[in-house]
């Protein structure tokens, strides 16, 4: 079924600022595309958390999960397909798990993690594997992709590093010979 099934509880004691909540359910996603222009999107995510910690100060515990996710982002050279994953949470901490994805007709898996807090990602290692990922990148150039792709760092600054391969590719763009010759 589609829309939104969430149900849970929260609790917040005035006197020392105490924040205790529950949330269970599952949203359809394409009620998500709904508030975000330009995104349309299906599957479903399925969550089961726990909240502790103060409002300033929040911690989670407990699985936000993904089946069978599509997303395309008006613009946007790829879309992904066959989206099936796990995020797991525990105090202030998150960790990928069998993240994994259809994207250009080859493989994606993520995996990694990081800590969270403070309206933001802090330290984190987020690894992307791709094979055989077809890509209209850059523009006019449509090729082949595999290789690894690690984003890490801190709250502040994060680095891209890797390595990925084109296995082939094809430029296709309007030029004159002639003028080449001239």
């Amino acid at each position: 079924g589609g829309g939104v099934e969430v149900e849970g509880s929260i609790a917040y004691r005035l006197a020392d600022g105490a924040l205790t909540g529950r949330a269970s359910g599952s949203i359809d996603l394409a009620a998500v595309a709904a508030l975000a222009p330009g995104l349309r999107s299906s599957g479903r995510l399925r969550m089961d958390l726990e909240a502790g910690g103060s409002a300033a100060s929040p911690e989670l515990a407990g699985v936000v999960a993904v089946e069978e996710g599509r997303f395309r982002l008006s613009g946007f050279p790829l879309r992904v397909d066959a989206l099936d994953g796990r995020v797991r949470l525990d105090g202030r901490r998150f960790e990928l798990e069998e993240v994994r994805a259809i994207s250009g007709g080859g493989e994606v898996l993520v995996r990694g993690g990081g800590s969270f807090g403070g309206g933001g990602i802090g330290e984190h290692e987020i690894e992307l594997s791709v094979s055989h990922v077809s890509a209209e990148y850059p523009p006019g150039f449509r090729g082949v992709y595999e290789g690894t792709l690690v984003l890490a760092g801190t709250e502040g600054e994060s680095r891209l590093s890797g390595d990925l391969r084109i296995l082939r590719g094809s430029y296709a763009t309007d030029f004159d010979v002639a003028a080449l010759l001239a």
